[in-house]
């Protein structure tokens, strides 16, 4: 088979942004579907960071589904899902220029 496994990891990360900003551009956000999403990520990401990400929001993502979840704690969930997004997103867009350019040190 052609596809290596970089290909299909950009492909599960696009799959994972798009389900995201689905949840995120929604009225009013799906907990359950959230906090399974995340611990998909958390359990499958090859990126550390992502993984960081995911496993962090878990706690709380949990906490707002739970019935009569006080604003604070959904609150709170929006902002962390909201951190995963943005570390989706970093990941998922192309970068160009110079990838791994360090800048030398000054003397």
């Amino acid at each position: 088979m052609g596809i290596t496994i970089g290909v299909v990891m950009d492909k599960q990360l696009a799959d994972w942004r798009q389900a995201v900003d689905r949840g995120w551009s929604a009225v009013e956000i799906n907990w359950p579907e959230a906090a399974r999403l995340a611990a998909e990520i958390a359990g499958a990401s090859e990126d550390e960071t992502l993984r960081r990400a995911a496993s962090q929001a878990l706690p709380i993502l949990r906490s707002a589904l739970q019935e009569g979840a006080d604003r604070t704690i959904t609150d709170a969930a929006r902002r962390r899902l909201g951190i995963l997004r943005d570390t989706l997103h970093d990941l998922a867009t192309p970068r160009f220029g110079r990838r791994s350019f360090v800048a030398k040190p000054m003397t």
